[in-house]
C-alpha cells in the first residue's frame, strides 16, 4: 500500500477553499460558515487520531512488498567445488517498493517438499530454525544486507556431472543439513523461503522449484546432468 500523494491532498485543500469562496460570492454566507466548521471538525478529529494511532499508522502505510525472483542474467561458466566441477544457481530478492529501503534483509529456507511425477507432493523437511542463505557475493556481508532495489542471493550448485543440485546455505550457522538437502537426478524438489527484515513483517513464503534433469551433451552444456529451476511465487 503506498502513501497517499501530497498533490491529492492539496487538490482537495484547494477544492475546498475554491467551494467556501464560490458560496461567499454566491451570497450563501452560512451554507460558506457551515463548510468551514465541518472541514475544521474533521481537522481537529483528523489531527486526535494521528496523534493517538500515527505510529500505527505509519507503519501499515510504510510497508514493504518483496518478491523472490530469479535474476536477469544467469553465469554464463562453470566453477568447480571440491574438485567437482558445478554450475553456480542465484535467486534474487526484489524490493517492490524502492522508496523503503529494506533494512537488514535476510533469506530463509523454511521448507522442502518433494513432487512426484503425478502431482502429488510430500514435505519431507521441517525446521525449528530455518537455514539461512548466503548473500552473493559471500565475502561481502553475507548474511544480511541493506538495499532499496534488488540483491542476489545463492541459491545453490549444480554438480553438473553427477545429477546432483545442492543449497547453498549461510556456513556460519553451523548444523548438518547435506547431503539430505540436496535434490537428485529425475528428482523435483520445492524450496520454500520466507524473508525476514527489520521494517518488513514477514509470513509470506516465496516457493521455487529445482528439477534435476540428464541431458544431451551441447556446446554450450558439455555435460551430462542440468537443473531446471523455476519460482512458483
Amino acid at each position: 500500500m503506498r502513501r497517499a500523494s501530497p498533490r491529492i491532498l492539496g487538490g482537495l485543500i484547494v477544492l475546498v477553499l475554491a467551494s467556501v469562496i464560490a458560496l461567499y460570492i454566491a451570497g450563501k454566507n452560512n451554507t460558506a460558515e457551515s463548510l468551514i466548521r465541518v472541514v475544521s471538525a474533521i481537522g481537529v478529529l483528523f489531527a486526535v487520531v494521528v496523534a493517538l494511532y500515527g505510529d500505527r499508522m505509519r507503519s501499515q502505510l510504510n510497508t514493504l512488498a518483496l518478491s523472490v525472483e530469479k535474476p536477469l542474467r544467469e553465469d554464463g561458466m562453470f566453477n568447480e567445488k571440491d574438485g567437482k566441477v558445478v554450475f553456480t544457481h542465484h535467486l534474487r530478492v526484489r524490493n517492490l517498493t524502492a522508496y523503503l529501503p529494506v533494512k537488514n534483509c535476510r533469506v530463509w529456507l523454511t521448507r522442502i517438499i518433494d513432487v512426484q511425477p503425478d502431482g502429488t507432493e510430500h514435505e519431507s523437511f521441517k525446521f525449528a530454525v530455518g537455514r539461512l542463505m548466503t548473500w552473493a557475493p559471500f565475502e561481502y556481508s553475507p548474511d544480511v544486507r541493506d538495499f532499496s532495489d534488488d540483491q542476489v542471493f545463492d541459491f545453490g550448485l549444480t554438480y553438473v556431472d553427477e545429477g546432483r543440485f545442492r543449497p547453498t546455505f549461510y556456513r556460519e550457522q553451523g548444523g548438518t543439513f547435506h547431503p539430505k538437502g540436496d535434490c537428485l537426478a529425475k528428482q523435483t524438489r520445492r524450496y520454500v523461503f520466507e524473508i525476514t527484515a527489520d521494517n518488513h513483517v514477514g509470513g509470506r513464503q516465496f516457493s521455487v522449484e529445482a528439477t534435476v534433469q540428464q541431458i544431451q551433451h551441447s556446446p554450450d552444456w558439455p555435460h551430462a546432468f542440468r537443473t531446471i529451476v523455476r519460482v512458483l511465487t
